[in-house]
């Protein structure tokens, strides 16, 4: 008998949990990654940079992303308060309820792992020892959460 490829079956799970996140949050209009830029930007004043390292996201997808956001009335660029050089990412009040729906959302397509432990990375609350932090690159990355061991 032949052990199982692990690199396919890591693979093939991240991208089960890829589409059906997509699939979620395509129902509301939206995408994972303007869930992960209003989950994370929501709590805190965070720069589009940090947020971008969050989702892990090029400098490119984000200002996509962030511009979608904007169009839809759920984020606007302000001038950081702290560095008048940087600007961050506000959520707006109807951008907060969106996220609060897309938050259920995926913490129902990624359930409370076997372990007990925890919501989905792209919670913001989700910072643990040994898990993401809200400021690791890639909190908000599907493939990070799926191997895991959820299903």
């Amino acid at each position: 008998m032949s052990t199982p490829d692990l690199s396919y079956l890591l693979d093939h799970t991240s991208h089960v949990l890829r589409t059906r996140v997509a699939a979620a949050l395509a129902e509301i209009g939206r995408t994972a990654r303007m869930h992960c830029v209003l989950a994370h930007a929501l709590p805190e004043e965070r720069t589009q940079i940090q947020l971008a390292e969050m989702g892990d996201m090029d400098k490119t997808t984000m200002v996509v992303t962030v511009d979608a956001l904007e169009r839809a009335g759920l984020a606007e660029r302000r001038p950081s308060r702290t560095d008048r050089r940087a600007r961050i990412i506000a959520v707006t009040e109807e951008g907060a309820r969106v996220a609060g729906r897309s938050q259920e959302i995926v913490d129902r397509v990624h359930p409370t792992p076997p372990n007990g432990r925890g919501r989905s990375p792209c919670s913001p609350s989700s910072a643990r020892p040994g898990r993401p932090s809200a400021r690791s690159p890639a909190a908000c990355s599907p493939t990070r959460w799926a191997g895991t061991g959820s299903s």
